[in-house]
Order: structure tokens, then C-alpha cells, then sequence
């Protein structure tokens, strides 16, 4: 039997450890009322709360970024929301779980046009399909992945994976006990076009400028 000429990299549960958050758009300054919409094609599989894509211009929308001071430089901060995914929990439902634990906000995923190599859940004809890019409406799938190594509390070098998802403020907080911030933290609202330079990780702002691109393009501003 002929071997394959693609290398193979094997990790165990041991040696990553998986995370998921949101880029989380606040269009309530729009007068939009998300707690009012209802999911519209969603592609997504899991038992997750969605919204549908707000019409208007996205120009008074703002991101939500953690504001975190430190007693050592750069003593502020400003990260994305994220945190790591609890053993059989899904990505989806983590992330949501994640924002809410640490922004004190409510929120749902946002249905998006995603381009993406995933097959779709509707194709019955059998036989090989390609590997290649399609488009998908309505999708609330992670839009996004980040990888890097990263040292464990047991000093193991691990890979950290991050999935990323689109996100969308529903509700002003969470019920009493859900959400908690750290000491010294809090959640800000940053114009979307200044959250991009306005991340502490260069690799975050990369990750909002992806994110604005793919809510732009969906709602066709």
C-alpha cells in the first residue's frame, strides 16, 4: 500500500488545549433590537442562540474588547473575549458561555457569508466532493481559527487553539452569578475601524479586521 506524501502531525488531548470566543459587535447605538429578530438559515448544527444579520450601516457599531490594567507594561491592555472550551462542551456554545463570564453582555452569533472548504449538510448525491471553497449564507460556524504554542501551568509546551466566531450584543448583562470580571478588567465599546489598532496582540487586530470584512460583506455595506 503506496504511503501518502502529505506529512502527518499527531497531538494528543495532552499537547493543545482548544479555546473559543467571539468578535463581539454592539449595534444597539444603531437602534437595532436584536432580542427582536429570529434565526434565518442558519448552517450551524449547534443548539445555540442566533440572530438574524442586522440591514442598516455598520458606522455606529462598535466592538467589544476586554480593558485590562496591569501593574507592569504595557499597563493597558485591550484583548478579545475569549476563553477554553469545558470537555464536551461545543465550540459555539463556549464561546457564548465565555462572553458571558467575561463582559457581563448577553449575546448571540451572528449569522454570516462565510467562504469555506466545509461540505454542505444538504449534498446527498453520494460520491466524492471537492475540496474547494464555497460560499455559505447564513452561517454562524467559526469564522476563524488562531494557532500558537503556548506554556502550561505544568511548564509543558502546548498548542493553543482558538476558534473565533461572530458575535452580537442581545442583552445589556447577564442574569446575577453568570458573569464575573476579573480584577481590574472591564468590557469597553471601541469603533470597529479603531478596535482593529487598538488590541494589545497584533494577531487579535488581524482577527477584527477579518471579522468587519466578513459582517461587511454580509450585510452588503
Amino acid at each position: 500500500m503506496a504511503g501518502s506524501n502529505n506529512q502527518a502531525h499527531l497531538y494528543p488531548q495532552t499537547d493543545f488545549v482548544e479555546s473559543a470566543g467571539c468578535i463581539l459587535f454592539d449595534f444597539r447605538s444603531t437602534g437595532i433590537d436584536s432580542r427582536s429578530t429570529t434565526q434565518t438559515g442558519a448552517q450551524s448544527h449547534d443548539e445555540t442562540t442566533t440572530t438574524t444579520a442586522p440591514t442598516p450601516d455598520l458606522y455606529p457599531t462598535k466592538i467589544i474588547l476586554i480593558h485590562k490594567q496591569t501593574k507592569r507594561p504595557p499597563y493597558h491592555k485591550y484583548l478579545l473575549p475569549k476563553g477554553r472550551r469545558n470537555i464536551g462542551e461545543s465550540r459555539a456554545a463556549a464561546a457564548l458561555r465565555e462572553i458571558a463570564e467575561e463582559t457581563g453582555l448577553k449575546c448571540e452569533l451572528l449569522p454570516v457569508t462565510l467562504r469555506s472548504r466545509a461540505t454542505a449538510d444538504d449534498n446527498r448525491r453520494g460520491g466524492y466532493t471537492l475540496d474547494e471553497v464555497r460560499v455559505f449564507r447564513g452561517c454562524t460556524d467559526p469564522f476563524m481559527m488562531t494557532m500558537r504554542r503556548q506554556v502550561g501551568d505544568d511548564r509543558r509546551e502546548v498548542w493553543k487553539v482558538v476558534w473565533w466566531f461572530v458575535g452580537v450584543v442581545c442583552e445589556t448583562q447577564v442574569e446575577e452569578g453568570e458573569g464575573y470580571l476579573d480584577e481590574g478588567c472591564e468590557a469597553v465599546g471601541v469603533g470597529r475601524e479603531e478596535a482593529v489598532g487598538r488590541c494589545t496582540r497584533g494577531s487579535d487586530g488581524e482577527v477584527v479586521r477579518r471579522a468587519i470584512e466578513v459582517v461587511r460583506g454580509g450585510l452588503g455595506v
